[in-house]
Order: structure tokens, then C-alpha cells, then sequence
């Protein structure tokens, strides 16, 4: 039941939709760890922030990346 909730709840997107990234977010990602490149090139390609708590990410500079902490606290903010 959780399985299917979770999958449901996920959308996956095709690599060919952001490869125009996949340079950048290559060369980007390098020196700190290359199996999170496509994460990277999706979000260049969507012009959108990260939402991760994997610290490689957040080494990188061209997205703002945020860790689950740091998104709870600025929810709790707007609560306000």
C-alpha cells in the first residue's frame, strides 16, 4: 500500500526533456560527484531549486539547493 502511495506520488521525466543540460550540470558536478548530475541538469533545465539532504548537491553552485531543515523552517516561517 505505501509502495504504490509512493509511486503514484512520483513523476518520472524522461532524460531527452532536459539533455540540453547535461553538459553543464557534467562539468558542474565533476569534482564533487557525478552520479548526481542528472538531478542537477533537471533542475537547470526547469529553472528550479533542489530539495536534498545528499551534501554533494549542495556543493554545487549554479541552483540553490535547500536540506529537508532548512525547507521544515522555512514552511514554519509562513506559518507565522
Amino acid at each position: 500500500m505505501i509502495i504504490k502511495f509512493l509511486l503514484d506520488s512520483v513523476t518520472t521525466i524522461p532524460q531527452q526533456l532536459y539533455k540540453d543540460q547535461m553538459s553543464r550540470a557534467c562539468e558542474e558536478m565533476a569534482a564533487i560527484d557525478q552520479k548526481d548530475t542528472p538531478f542537477l541538469a533537471l533542475a537547470l533545465h526547469l529553472e528550479c531549486p533542489l530539495w536534498s539532504d545528499d551534501t554533494h548537491l549542495k556543493r554545487q553552485t549554479l541552483v540553490p539547493c535547500y536540506t529537508t531543515a532548512e525547507i521544515s523552517r522555512l514552511l514554519d516561517k509562513k506559518d507565522c
